[in-house]
């Protein structure tokens, strides 16, 4: 259900960000290298910009005073991060921090208005957007509150490969981190499915061989 949502959000974004306003935005906003571990932005902080990933990887996360991490989503690129709290004017509620050398676009306030002004459209298909994403986060939290990590594992799994991802780019430990799962348990189920011929594991990646047993399998799981 997670990767459901966040591919419905890109999708939503794909209305608006059309590729004739990326290529204005890239034109008059300013575009930075982020390196490895390098926060893009902090919890707390003044919402100044939001950001385009053109290229990397940026996981987004909160953290407790006490140091625990929980981590929303890891977005690869083509993904506009940061925009809610940007267009709220509220302090962020998340950390952005970039998990590989990440080429960014970051967009002003000033840079938004500028093509408002130039298509006026553009602000009814972000506020859309926006409720839509509100909605989507909502459903996230559902799915995270009685789903359990087998059928929040498989449903990823089938997501992804939907996606056009037949290989997953993602460590055991970020899909335990997206999932909201120990890496201890992704790595037991993962075997089991190894071990069932419907996936091969390498390091950094997954390889589905067996799609429909996958799906099979997670409809069993849904009538349990």
């Amino acid at each position: 259900m997670r990767q459901e949502i966040q591919l419905e959000m890109e999708m939503l974004q794909e209305k608006w960000i059309s590729k004739e306003l990326l290529n204005r935005l890239t034109e008059i906003a300013v575009t930075r290298v982020y390196w490895e571990k390098e926060f893009i932005y902090r919890q707390e902080e003044k919402a100044n910009w939001c950001y385009y990933l053109k290229k990397g990887q940026v996981k987004i996360f909160v953290s407790s005073e006490n140091g625990t991490e929980k981590t929303l989503a890891i977005y690869k690129e083509q993904m506009l991060f940061g925009e809610a709290a940007f267009f709220a004017g509220h302090p962020r509620t998340t950390n952005a921090i970039a998990t590989k050398e990440s080429e960014v676009l970051v967009i002003s306030k000033e840079n938004i208005l500028q093509c408002f002004g130039e298509k006026p459209m553009l602000a009814w298909s972000i506020m859309s957007s926006l409720s839509q994403t509100v909605r989507l986060l909502s459903m996230q939290i559902n799915e995270m509150s009685f789903l359990s990590a087998k059928k929040r594992l498989l449903q990823f799994l089938i997501s992804e490969y939907e996606k056009g991802q037949g290989v997953i780019s993602h460590t055991q430990e970020e899909i335990g981190a997206l999932m909201g799962v120990s890496r201890v348990t992704i790595s037991r189920e993962l075997r089991e499915l190894k071990k069932a011929g419907i996936l091969e594991i390498h390091y950094g990646k997954l390889k589905i061989k067996r799609i429909e047993e996958l799906k099979q399998m997670f409809a069993e799981e849904k009538e349990r």
